[in-house]
């Protein structure tokens, strides 16, 4: 059987979690949160790609794509990621592994992140990888729609999540991995309903579908948690 996509969720905060920010997480129901999210970071991959033909490719998309946001500190979170040997080791690999045994056709990996500081930002960034030996279009809206997940629970649930999870934290790295574990629990949730939808969809369908997925499983305003 072959997968019309394959999403992975990583949760920083167990392996790649930054330490940047103040020692004390001071989180709260009044704390700022500001939500940044980007547009799918694609990348296209030769047919029988490399872990390293990978890993420069993703290298080099975060890397282009970084100086065409407009907030500075998107900016500078993407070239961080780009610059992260573990994180780009592990997508290298993992990407790897799928396609080399046509278990996925396209993947989306997820990241979100978390700097804490007088406002708590929260990342949400979709890096896709696209391989050419199957259908690109299908393929293409099919990722795009785990990019439409992603970014929707961050905005959707992530100012409710930081202010919650976060809030019996005593240091920042503690809060940080309750929140980025929280947003990942709600997340898998979400693309477990989308792909319930889309299983034999046409492309036209899975912007609808990712919005109804959200929709369903969080509500309007992030009111119906899993």
């Amino acid at each position: 059987m072959r997968w019309t996509g394959l999403v992975i969720a990583l949760v920083l905060g167990v392996t790649l979690l930054w330490v940047s920010g103040v020692g004390g997480a001071g989180i709260g129901a009044d704390t700022r949160v500001q939500v940044l999210t980007t547009d799918p970071v694609r990348v296209l991959l030769p047919v029988d790609a490399s872990s390293a033909d990978i890993e420069s490719r993703v290298r080099r998309e975060l890397t282009s794509a970084a100086p065409g946001q407009r907030d500075p500190r998107m900016r500078a979170h993407m070239e961080a990621l780009a610059g992260d040997a573990r994180l780009m080791e592990h997508v290298a690999t993992t990407g790897y592994q799928q396609f080399d045994s046509q278990v996925a056709a396209g993947i989306a990996y997820g990241f979100y992140d978390v700097t804490i500081d007088d406002t708590v930002v929260l990342f949400s960034v979709t890096v896709e990888l696209l391989p050419s030996f199957y259908g690109i279009g299908d393929t293409l809206s099919h990722e795009d729609g785990h990019w439409l997940v992603n970014s929707g629970v961050a905005q959707r649930c992530g100012p409710h999540v930081v202010r919650d999870a976060g809030s019996g934290a005593l240091f920042a790295g503690q809060a940080r991995a309750a929140i980025v574990t929280e947003l990942q629990r709600i997340d898998e949730q979400v693309h477990g309903d989308y792909h319930r939808r889309v299983s034999g969809a046409t492309a036209g369908q899975h912007r609808v579908s990712a919005l109804a997925a959200l929709d369903d499983v969080l509500g309007p305003a992030c009111d119906r948690l899993p």
